[in-house]
Order: C-alpha cells, then sequence, then structure tokens
C-alpha cells in the first residue's frame, strides 16, 4: 500500500467514526451528518483502490463488427417523460454526434432489430481506462461515489465509425 493509500483509508475510517459518533450522539436526529460522513468515507474508499489501481478503472466502451472501439461516449440524459436514461453517442472525428444509440437489453450482442445490431455495434469492458472518484446522484436521496472516465468518454486510438448509416 502507497502513503496516499493509507491516507485515504485513514480518512475513510475517520468518516466512517464520525458517522457512528453522531448516532450514538443523537439517534436519528442527526441523520444528514451521518449520511454525509458515509458518503464521505465511501468516496474515500474508492479513491484508495483508484490509487492501488494506477489512477485507472473498468468502463464499457463501444466497438464495432472488426472488434475496434470506436470514437462514441455514455450520456446521460432524460427521456420525453423525464426519466433519467442513458445513451450512447457515436461521433465524427471534429465531435459532432453521427448517431444516437439506445443501449438494448444485450449491449454485448444486440439483437438485429436494435440500433445498436444494425450499426453493427456492440459493448465491451475496457480496462486500464483512467478515472477519478466522484459523489453522483439525481437526488440527495440517490447521491453515492462512483467512478468516472476522465478520457473523455473514449480513448485517443479510438476510430471513427465508417459503418451503416441508418
Amino acid at each position: 500500500m502507497t502513503d496516499r493509500t493509507t491516507e485515504l483509508r485513514a480518512e475513510a475510517a475517520v468518516a466512517d467514526q464520525r458517522a457512528y459518533d453522531s448516532f450514538e450522539r443523537c439517534d436519528t436526529d442527526g441523520f444528514m451528518s451521518q449520511w454525509a460522513s458515509g458518503i464521505t468515507a465511501s468516496l474515500k474508499r474508492l479513491e484508495a483502490d483508484l490509487v492501488e489501481a494506477g489512477g485507472t478503472s473498468e468502463f464499457r466502451g463501444l466497438f464495432n463488427e472488426d472488434g475496434q472501439r470506436i470514437r462514441a461516449k455514455r450520456v446521460n440524459g432524460s427521456d420525453y417523460w423525464g426519466n433519467p436514461e442513458t445513451k450512447w453517442i457515436v461521433l465524427h472525428e471534429d465531435d459532432n454526434v453521427m448517431h444516437w444509440v439506445n443501449i438494448p437489453t444485450d449491449p454485448d450482442e444486440p439483437s438485429k432489430r436494435s440500433k445498436m445490431g444494425k450499426l453493427g455495434l456492440h459493448e465491451e469492458w475496457e480496462d486500464g481506462i483512467p478515472a477519478k472518484a466522484v459523489t453522483r446522484g439525481e437526488s440527495i436521496t440517490s447521491v453515492r461515489a462512483t467512478t468516472v472516465r476522465t478520457d473523455g468518454g473514449f480513448p485517443e486510438d479510438a476510430i471513427v465509425y465508417e459503418g451503416k448509416v441508418t
């Protein structure tokens, strides 16, 4: 373990202790400070995990039929009714959007009826992607510690999609 990893894990333990102490002092009256301390502890543990992994994590990538990573990234938004959803955007070399692609039930082997399947694309896991730990959520009740890519959504050597146009 590196000095930074040890420091982050110690900070996580301190945050865990703060949450415990708050609960012992005031039962549920201190739920917000307990919640915040718990989130902080989770974030520090995740940061320590990333330090141990060399600042990288594993994420999903979008690939063509030849197994080449294409210039595409996942984006979060809302559907017509305001519900959160995640899609892929396939990008030109100038980063303008070429295709919006829904994520099908089986993105590793999408059906030929799905847009992903029609385009000849599929998802695979990518290792060694630069990442950082952050807190995210749609509301206060959904905030959690998670990792995010820091490479802009795709590796530098990703190719421009040259397949079918739908």
